[in-house]
């Protein structure tokens, strides 16, 4: 998301740029984005609070409960929901403070550096987790002796997650903290501009090309390949007792890679009409309303992940049930007083 970010900001500042220099104005990016700031704040502010809330909740129960901790298809989850934690905590809170001011509320280069970690690092994390996680179901669903002993899921599940997560947390701390380039940070932009490592003619293809377009691709053919082998499959797995539970991770991991794919692919469709030269004032508006609700993934990402877990859906609705009955107990009592009185 944040690759696709970066190509619309530097777009966007480069059309802007060639409007100020012959119109000779000093306008804002901001005031060309065809959704106000002003509603952009109260979106994603009504949004981001339950969502914290609900990915809180989850690794809570994830990471706390034994049996669910130790189930190896939850691993990717719980690295996923750290990842879009960190980008609801630290990237989404200091936008929406920035949609507030109008600026950068600490203008330091390293608070830059640090919100373009928390901005790049954890949502390309999860790009990248999700596609592989999308391999490792092939795995744990139709080969899962490969899995059986605790030999083999050191070989075949562990050591593979931490070379995925060793190779995220290096590529981005060089990118972003020590690029073979010059940053430079605009305090009056949002994100303070963008990474310098983009324009590098190395990392910026590297990361564009084979952390975004090619590991998307091969999310798609993993999820494609699932669904064929789910459906080749069906008469045999469903004698097995953990039919169920495999359909479900199935379901989560679909409906997840769906919700990316949703957001995602009207951006990629309009960079690439506008790679083929082609420019117009309706495909520069589709992009600033797919930008925008690009961010939704964050937002909506946390909910999918409870379509495995029953349990944890019972507690939610008990406790939504306690807490309107408790309402309704509060209203009914005031009424009586006052009837009384």
């Amino acid at each position: 998301m944040s690759i696709l970010r970066t190509f619309f900001f530097r777009s966007n500042s480069t059309n802007m740029s060639d409007e100020n220099s012959s119109n000779n104005t000093n306008e804002s990016s901001g005031d060309e984005d065809p959704i106000p700031n002003n509603i952009r704040f109260w979106i994603l502010l009504s949004l981001e609070i339950p969502a914290v809330i609900c990915t809180v909740f989850l690794l809570y129960h994830l990471l706390l409960k034994r049996q669910l901790r130790q189930a190896l298809h939850n691993h990717i989850v719980i690295i996923i929901l750290i990842n879009i934690l960190m980008c609801q905590l630290f990237d989404m809170s200091f936008y929406i403070v920035f949609l507030h001011l109008g600026y950068v509320w600490w203008a330091k280069p390293g608070f830059c550096l640090f919100w373009w970690y928390m901005d790049t690092g954890p949502v390309s994390f999860c790009t990248i987790f999700l596609a592989y996680g999308s391999f490792e179901r092939h795995i744990l669903i139709f080969h899962s002796h490969l899995v059986s002993s605790r030999r083999k899921r050191l070989i075949f599940h562990y050591i593979p997650l931490f070379c995925v997560v060793m190779y995220c947390f290096i590529f981005y701390s060089y990118a972003i903290l020590f690029p073979p380039c010059q940053n430079r940070f605009y305090y009056d932009e949002a994100w303070c501009s963008y990474p310098c490592y983009f324009d590098d003619p190395v990392l910026g293809p590297y990361d564009t090309i084979g952390n975004g377009f090619i590991v998307g691709i091969l999310n798609i053919i993993a999820d494609v390949g699932l669904i064929v082998r789910h459906i080749l499959h069906r008469r045999r797995i469903r004698q097995s007792v953990q039919f169920r539970k495999y359909r479900k991770m199935l379901i989560q991991l679909l409906s997840i890679s769906a919700l990316v794919l949703f957001f995602t692919l009207p951006i990629l469709f309009g960079f690439g009409i506008e790679q083929c030269g082609v420019q117009s004032e309706i495909i520069d508006q589709m992009l600033g309303y797919a930008f925008f609700f690009n961010y939704f993934i964050i937002l909506l990402l946390p909910y999918p992940c409870f379509i495995p877990f029953p349990e944890l859906r019972r507690i939610i609705y008990g406790r939504i049930q306690n807490v309107l009955g408790l309402q309704h107990t509060i209203t009914v009592t005031r009424g009586d007083v006052l009837h009384r009185n």
